[in-house]
């Protein structure tokens, strides 16, 4: 497309990574997921290994181990995550 993120035709509002996308990979064509799976994306949109891999793809509910606990940017919501 253009660089962005869409979610079911719509454009993903980010209040950061403010850097085009350069190379979609496996995104560069529509998606969809199955029940469970998810389409990850690093942080660091054009330095990411991430479901835009082939290698990494979609992955499924039993494949997360981690869990976001605190926040560290934007600076202005910095804490623990409820």
């Amino acid at each position: 497309m253009d660089g962005e993120i869409y979610i079911n035709g719509d454009e993903l509002e980010e209040s950061y990574g403010y850097e085009e996308i350069k190379n979609a990979g496996l995104a560069s064509t529509e998606i969809t997921l199955g029940e469970q799976e998810y389409f990850v994306l690093g942080d660091n949109r054009n330095d990411s290994t991430d479901s835009r891999e082939p290698s990494v793809g979609n992955i499924t509910r039993d494949q997360i181990v981690g869990k976001a606990v605190f926040r560290v940017w934007p600076f202005d919501a910095i804490g623990f995550v409820q």
